[in-house]
Formats: structure tokens, C-alpha cells, sequence
């Protein structure tokens, strides 16, 4: 899928159960789908991307598919 304009993504990210972006290159830099996702009161799942941290996402370790698992459950 590939919104188009700002309504479209909104209704995009409001659809989605939650957010899953791990990764770890340039962990703690400004991830926009997480604060897309966040704007939108999406869950997210994350390795560190800003600005997500432990009040307001799920932190997972980097490279730890398994905990991702845990939480999803």
C-alpha cells in the first residue's frame, strides 16, 4: 500500500494493530514511521529508534526476533 497525502497515511498508520520497526543502524535517530505510528496512538514494538523509549513503546534488544515474539503474543 502507498498512501497518498497526509488523510491517507493517517488512516494507514490508525489501521494498523502495531508497529513493528526494529532495526540497528542509527538506533536512536528520528524514525518517522514510529512517530507516524505514535501520532496515531499505534502500539509500536522498537530497537531504540526516537522517540520511542520504555514509557511509551516496547524496546526491544537489537537482533532478538524471540522478543519481539514475546510481546506480540
Amino acid at each position: 500500500m502507498h498512501p497518498d497525502g497526509d488523510d491517507n497515511l493517517a488512516d494507514y498508520y490508525r489501521n494498523l494493530d502495531i508497529l513493528v520497526a526494529p532495526g540497528h543502524i542509527q538506533l536512536g535517530a528520528i524514525h518517522y514511521p514510529v512517530i507516524e505510528a505514535m501520532a496515531c496512538n499505534v502500539p509500536v514494538i522498537t530497537t531504540g529508534y526516537y522517540p520511542a523509549n520504555d514509557e511509551n513503546s516496547f524496546i526491544v534488544p537489537v537482533k532478538r526476533p524471540d522478543k519481539i515474539a514475546e510481546i506480540s503474543k
